[in-house]
């Protein structure tokens, strides 16, 4: 029986991939969720500022130094 440890060697050594190629796909990956997630978090935004009852939008995007009222 393998430790998880050894076992995750065991099967990154039966794939031809290069140490240098899974520390690039770790990081890809790693940005792609960061990436994923800001979107999320600004679609959330965009639906947090959706007024239910006027219908319209509370906060649009605004150009910056414009003065909203």
């Amino acid at each position: 029986r393998l430790t998880p440890t050894q076992e995750k060697i065991w099967k990154t050594k039966k794939t031809d991939m290069t140490r240098q190629q899974q520390i690039a796909q770790r990081k890809k990956e790693k940005m792609d969720r960061r990436r994923r997630k800001r979107r999320r978090q600004k679609q959330q935004k965009v639906i947090d500022d959706y007024d239910e009852e006027d219908e319209e939008y509370i906060s649009g995007p605004t150009m910056e130094g414009q003065v909203v009222d």
